[in-house]
């Protein structure tokens, strides 16, 4: 073990302590581990890996703000909020998302840090979706863990979904619990407050939570029995990808006439994106009080077009009915609604997203507040 970067690591944790008293408490939370086989810093919820050569490399206030980097990778879930998203461009995203609000809170952070003002105050998952291949690939390293370009250290995803539901909810309560003593001590910043307040009850678009969803029902398409090869130069052992098909998808939409053209028409372009993903048969189903037509979409066939039919009052019941009348067995339900109904009695056998209108959320699924944001 290298004890210069051990100790510079400890007084460097001591030293955040007495900068900022909100971040140096969560920082009691991960155990301090050299690892000389990542570039510079991971965590993974529980622990700060740090290789000896990165951190005797960097000034001590640099060392600090590696520290921060860290924590807020936990503090923002950035681990259990990957999903099954490509390693070394998620942690580029998330680099996107918290390094501004770093510096802004007084952090200084490595020369080669990844900033850019185009994404400030934009989610990791948003900052994923529009980040140009070119700022990923330019960067030196590979696509699995121990790739950090951004060079401030790399978040690790969870080995379970068990896992990842523990350290979500864990390191929640540490945020809340860190935010009041922080305000006993003193006072803590209202822009850190909103940030606790936002990461505790977070607001992720409703667009990326529906892509989320979509890609959570096809995770079986994955074998772990045969190796992905395209990782094996770097170490890492994924799994290889049976096909690219995902079971047939039902889109129900409420035609009781509470969604207007506009949010139809948004909805629509969105869940063709994400379903030209996959080769897939998509059923869209039309149901006011009761089923008034559907239609039966391929990959060759997208992007999707709606023909609402209906008016009438709002029943989900019908629908459900429909699709064990049809002998479907569905990987997903996409449920565009106002929520304002009568709910079945029953949860189905398989996924439920509802995507609402309102501010109503229905007793069994997954609910998303849809916003024409």
């Amino acid at each position: 073990m290298n004890e210069t970067a051990k100790k510079r690591m400890i007084d460097a944790r001591g030293i955040l302590v007495l900068q900022d008293s909100f971040f140096g408490i969560l920082s009691y939370k991960l155990d301090i581990i050299e690892n000389t086989n990542i570039p510079t810093c991971a965590t993974d919820g529980k622990r700060l890996l740090y290789n000896p050569d990165f951190v005797n490399s960097l000034r001590m206030n640099e060392l600090v703000g590696v520290f921060a980097h860290e924590v807020m990778h936990n503090m923002m879930g950035h681990g259990w909020r990957k999903n099954n998203r490509e390693h070394k461009k998620w942690n580029v995203s998330c680099d996107y998302a918290i390094n501004p609000i770093l510096i802004d809170c007084g952090f200084v952070l490595p020369k080669d840090c990844l900033s850019d003002s185009q994404y400030k105050n934009k989610s990791a998952e948003e900052i994923y979706q529009v980040i140009p291949d070119e700022d990923e690939e330019s960067k030196s390293g590979g696509s699995g863990i121990g790739s950090d370009p951004g060079g401030c250290g790399e978040c690790i995803e969870p080995k379970s979904m068990e896992d990842a539901a523990e350290l979500e909810a864990d390191w929640k309560v540490a945020m809340s619990s860190a935010a009041e003593s922080t305000k006993r001590k003193g006072s803590i910043p209202e822009s850190l407050e909103r940030l606790v307040n936002n990461i505790v009850n977070p607001e992720i678009p409703w667009h990326i939570l529906l892509r989320d969803f979509v890609e959570l029902s096809a995770r079986n398409d994955y074998d772990w029995r045969r190796c992905n090869k395209r990782y094996l130069p770097n170490g890492v052992i994924m799994p290889s990808m049976i096909s690219e098909e995902l079971p047939e998808v039902v889109i129900a939409i409420d035609t009781s006439g509470s969604i207007d053209s506009d949010a139809l028409s948004r909805f629509t372009k969105e869940a063709s994106e994400v379903l030209e993903a996959y080769d897939t048969s998509v059923h869209v189903v039309y149901c006011d009080y009761d089923v008034r037509g559907h239609d039966t979409y391929t990959r060759a066939d997208l992007p999707l077009r709606m023909n609402p039919v209906g008016g009438g009052g709002t029943q989900f019941q019908p629908v459900f009915d429909w699709i064990e009348q049809q002998k479907i067995t569905p990987s997903c339900l996409i449920y565009f609604t106002d929520m304002r109904g009568g709910f079945p009695d029953c949860e189905p056998n398989y996924p439920v997203l509802w995507l609402a209108t309102s501010n109503i959320k229905a007793p069994f699924g997954q609910t998303v507040k849809f916003n024409s944001k």
